[in-house]
């Protein structure tokens, strides 16, 4: 789990990600999860990590993959005990974090993917983790050109997040901005970038007497979509559901 207020960034890591996940949180400010489908994939440091939501747990469980956060919403919680997903939380004494020095807490949270994987190594037990709802291989571009070449993604919210995927031809990516700036890697400096973008239109409703102004993402029930890859976008009639 990636904090994605502007305090936190610059991020690390997401180039790295097979997938991420974007989702709001309180306030209207995202919240990213990557997710590192392949064996050998190495990030050398992954962050800030903070506390995950529930709908990020329903997500997760799709794949089986671990999940590593730092504590939780009562709901994600709650989440995490119905699912039975494992985790590794700081939190709970778990291992495999380290805190950043030159950066204020709590955005100073990081592990890497050898130190999870060696925790859930000593851990012991299978991780049988799987590729999820996602099949991967050659896109086919879809019959429709984009309307546009921007994708923008509003966050609705007092704080007034806003994220845009601007398309480049040449390369056939779409270069990744946040709040007006290109969003770069702390690492590299090199922008974050997609070969495709999967947008689904879900409703995003506060949870009711929360005091801490959560939201509830509806990841249950049939919706709709919108896939964006190479210059071409495919409507998607999605069967939402967990697994």
């Amino acid at each position: 789990m990636i904090d994605n207020i502007s305090e936190a960034r610059p991020h690390f890591g997401l180039a790295d990600a097979d997938v991420v996940y974007e989702a709001p949180a309180e306030a209207g400010i995202p919240r990213l999860m990557p997710i590192f489908l392949r064996a050998g994939g190495q990030a050398t440091s992954i962050g800030p990590v903070r506390s995950t939501r529930h709908y990020f747990v329903y997500l997760a469980n799709e794949y089986r993959t671990p999940l590593v956060h730092i504590g939780a919403s009562p709901q994600g919680f709650d989440a995490l005990s119905a699912t039975g997903l494992a985790d590794v939380d700081e939190a709970r004494g778990d291992g495999g974090f380290y805190r950043d020095p030159n950066r204020q807490a709590p955005h100073n949270a990081f592990v890497s993917t050898n130190s999870i994987r060696e925790v859930l190594r000593q851990r012991g037990g299978p991780i049988k983790a799987t590729t999820g709802p996602l099949r991967f291989g050659a896109y086919l571009p879809g019959a429709e050109p984009a309307t546009a070449t921007t994708v923008k993604i509003p966050y609705p919210g007092p704080e007034g997040y806003s994220v845009e995927y601007d398309y480049d031809a040449s390369q056939k990516i779409y270069k990744r901005i946040m709040d007006g700036q290109p969003h770069k890697d702390g690492s590299t400096g090199v922008q974050y970038t997609a070969t495709s973008i999967v947008v689904e239109f879900v409703d995003v409703e506060p949870i009711p007497h929360d005091d801490a102004g959560r939201v509830d993402v509806g990841l249950v029930g049939s919706g709709k979509g919108v896939l964006i890859a190479a210059g071409t976008q495919v409507p998607l009639q999605t069967q939402l559901g967990v697994s």
